[in-house]
């Protein structure tokens, strides 16, 4: 199962990878497009501007992105990623640090897509999960269902989930 779910994610990142896909993803908020204003300090921090909210990378998300429209090929990619994401007159500003590659100049229109997902990090999940299945100790392989246990609960956290 868990190699099906990394099939899926490199041939969602595959399908990313063809222009005319990248375009029509642009309407589903997989792939935006804004203007860069790069802060220039050490973790190498850039700000897009973009005009649309519908867009579905949030905070943690890795983006690859270049300088250009989804339509224009990729000479010089970066990397970063998203740390922050605020609507501030009605236009999304996305927050990336780390960025890697080339950094695009101030008033470039850029384009940022989710990065592909990474086969070393899939192949690493996979280890663990098999390790996982094949421990004694596992509730999986013992054929025991795991004992419920209770912890307690702070009184905030039951109030919040009480109200309505």
């Amino acid at each position: 199962m868990r190699s099906r779910c990394d099939a899926a994610d490199l041939y969602a990142a595959a399908l990313l990878t063809d222009p005319l896909y990248r375009r029509r993803a642009t309407h589903t908020g997989h792939v935006t497009t804004g203007v860069a204003h790069p802060l220039g300090d050490r973790l190498r921090t850039v700000t897009v501007t973009c005009p649309r909210l519908d867009c579905r990378l949030r905070p943690g998300t890795d983006v690859t992105g270049w300088v250009g429209t989804p339509t224009t090929p990729t000479p010089d990619p970066f990397s970063g990623s998203v740390t922050a994401a605020t609507v501030v007159s009605g236009h999304l500003l996305l927050t990336l640090t780390g960025t890697t590659g080339t950094t695009p100049a101030l008033g470039d229109t850029v384009t940022l897509m989710p990065a592909p997902p990474s086969p070393h990090q899939q192949r690493a999940g996979r280890k663990n999960y098999r390790t996982l299945y094949s421990a004694r100790r596992s509730w999986l392989t013992t054929g025991r269902p795991p004992t419920t246990t209770r912890r307690p609960v702070p009184l905030d956290v039951l109030i919040a989930g009480a109200e309505p």
